[in-house]
């Protein structure tokens, strides 16, 4: 029976006073980045549940938190209008990529590149040698992009908005 109850044993907690709101794992499992209402992202220790480092800091929400596909960078997003670039071991930030509203989605593509979705339906490609978005093309309805995704080629970008409907994007042309 698909809806039979099954009881699963708790293997850790990441306590934080503020809701979490973003859960990633490393690419080689042995950490757990979070992101929460408080606008701490935070690396933790898979097996001993310990806090690895100092807290990466927003200003408010940390609405996304993700490991880089090789595990050297972290990238968070915020409602502070901002995504940030960290260093995973040093926790140094990198970059900080400014945006002109809420940051709520991001991902890593193979190549190294960023993108970000925001609260204005603004889709930004970022390298992160630059503070200045090196791509961009918009929702064609003014709705906020929540969360995007990568398609496994790398060749599309999905988008999920805020007005109820999912977009899906060539990274080529942007249709």
């Amino acid at each position: 029976n698909a809806w039979q109850r099954e009881l699963h044993i708790l293997t850790g907690i990441y306590p934080r006073e503020q809701g979490v709101v973003s859960g990633a794992f490393s690419p080689d499992g042995k950490r757990i980045l979070t992101g929460a209402f408080d606008g701490v992202a935070q690396i933790w220790d898979r097996q001993t549940g310990a806090a690895l480092g100092d807290p990466l800091r927003h200003d408010s929400e940390a609405h996304s938190a993700i490991f880089s596909p090789d595990g050297d960078y972290v990238l968070t997003t915020s409602t502070d209008k901002t995504a940030r670039l960290w260093e995973t071991k040093s926790h140094e930030l990198i970059r900080t990529f400014t945006n002109g509203s809420a940051v709520w989605g991001g991902v890593f593509t193979r190549d190294g590149k960023i993108i970000t979705g925001n609260s204005k339906g603004e889709i930004q490609v970022w390298d992160r040698d630059k503070e200045k978005p090196i791509d961009a093309w918009r929702h064609p309805a003014p709705h906020g992009i929540h969360d995007l995704a990568l398609s496994p080629d790398g060749k599309q970008i999905l988008g999920a908005c805020d007005d109820g409907i999912v977009l899906l994007w060539d990274l080529q042309t942007h249709q």
